[in-house]
């Protein structure tokens, strides 16, 4: 994956927020730092456009904006607040349309001196970018692309349901379903964060052992059927960090409390395990669907991606298999949605829901 043109559109876009802040004996210079790549969607996520005919790319950078500001002694620190205060109020839905799912102030480095009595500080920002290109000539909107799909012989076409980042508005698209069962450190508590710019969940909710074992209650986070209609065949995936080693997954084929699919990731006990909820009672698949691994680092961004067609099911990590499994206990359609189990410091930054037609 080629990052040229993808730094080169965001340091076109981020620049002009502040391009208008320094006078002429001022400077504002732009570094982008890349701290991880990955490809959006299932492997490469390379899709086929019609008109005109050719490939549709797109790829995802958690990246680190070096703005370098420099200016008399005098003049440095009224000029760093006035470019922050720029880049921080820029309006989300402006920045989600320019590609960029989260903005957070990281940090201030120290403040150096320049010559002539001049100083110069850098401000780090943490930006989570994608950038999509598309054939040239091409303006339609992309509402169908061409997976390939390792559950699936041949290709599928994936239509896409949700493909966004949360807000302070993220209540309007989602329920919060707490399971009865869980009786440790109830209730749940979903928060928008505004200086991560995240869905924040902070209670540690939970039913049953913390080890890889069938009982996983917890909290879920589940699509609203306005918002996205219950699916059979789909793929989801979630940009999270978390700072708790605790549990988080999906909840899948949801029919009521009582009956649904779970994936779910531990990194405190090392496992990836898929799981179902029967009349109540929680099991393990009817074939696969555990692994011993650590699945996930703490306060690191990562991808977390499921993949369901038919009976079969897939777990993935930043487009890396974790663990795979087979159930045909629901094989309606179902609502599906987001989990958490003993985690009680964890971010979500942007889902995307695709549905998979056969």
């Amino acid at each position: 994956m080629s990052l040229g043109p993808a730094f080169a559109a965001l340091n076109t876009t981020f620049s002009q927020y502040f391009a208008s802040v320094p006078s002429a004996d001022q400077s504002v210079e732009l570094q982008l730092l890349a701290n991880k790549t990955s490809a959006t969607g299932i492997g490469a996520y390379v899709g086929s456009h019609m008109d005109p005919s050719g490939d549709i790319t797109a790829i995802r950078v958690d990246t680190t904006a070096a703005v370098k500001i420099e200016a008399s002694a005098a003049e440095l620190t009224p000029l760093v607040q006035s470019v922050t205060t720029a880049v921080m109020g820029i309006p989300r839905g402006e920045l989600q349309s320019a590609g960029i799912y989260r903005l957070a102030l990281r940090d201030l480095e120290a403040v150096r001196e320049e010559n002539n009595n001049r100083a110069s500080q850098i401000i780090n920002f943490s930006l989570l970018y994608e950038h999509l290109t598309l054939p040239s000539e091409s303006e339609s909107q992309i509402d169908e692309i061409i997976l390939d799909i390792d559950l699936n012989s041949g290709e599928g076409h994936a239509e896409v349901l949700v493909n966004t980042g949360f807000d302070n508005a993220w209540a309007t698209a989602f329920d919060v379903v707490d399971d009865p069962d869980a009786a440790q450190n109830p209730p749940s508590n979903w928060v928008w964060d505004e200086v991560q710019t995240a869905l924040h969940q902070t209670s540690a909710i939970q039913g049953g052992s913390l080890a890889m074992t069938a009982r996983k209650s917890g909290t879920y986070l589940l699509f609203k059927p306005e918002t996205a209609i219950p699916v059979t065949d789909f793929l989801i995936d979630v940009d999270f960090t978390s700072h708790d080693n605790d549990g988080v997954g999906f909840v899948f084929r949801y029919q009521d409390i009582d009956n649904f699919y779970f994936c779910l990731l531990s990194a405190r006990n090392d496992y990836a395990m898929l799981g179902k909820k029967v009349g109540a009672v929680f099991s393990f698949l009817d074939q696969g669907g555990q692994a011993e691994i650590t699945p996930y680092q703490v306060a690191t961004l990562h991808r977390l991606k499921l993949i369901a067609r038919g009976s079969q099911f897939q777990v993935q990590v930043d487009d890396n298999p974790l663990v795979q499994g087979e159930d045909s206990s629901f094989t309606d359609s179902g609502r599906v949605g987001l989990m958490c189990h003993g985690n009680n410091d964890i971010f979500f930054h942007r889902v995307q829901l695709l549905k998979l037609n056969r």
